[in-house]
């Protein structure tokens, strides 16, 4: 049965993956020595690729350890698989 939901929505399975690995990655940026929720993790990226994001859920702490030590580090490990 497998195979055939594979075969008959390709695109759907596609979707799916995306997403749980969208889900993941927002988790895996939010864990570490210093605790950020989801919704910080969020607003930052939103904010770092010039989306408009309230800026009100993450401090500049947050923000400084999301894009310089932990978001280089999950790209990494995505690269590699």
């Amino acid at each position: 049965m497998n195979r055939h939901v594979l075969r008959r929505y390709p695109n759907a399975v596609t979707l799916v993956i995306l997403g749980m690995l969208s889900i993941v990655t927002v988790l895996a940026l939010g864990r570490g020595a210093v605790d950020i929720p989801p919704v910080a993790v969020l607003d930052t990226l939103a904010g770092a690729v010039g989306l408009p994001g309230t800026g009100e859920y993450a401090t500049s702490l947050q923000q400084s350890i999301i894009l310089s030590v932990r978001l280089p580090r999950v790209l990494l490990g995505l690269l590699a698989g």
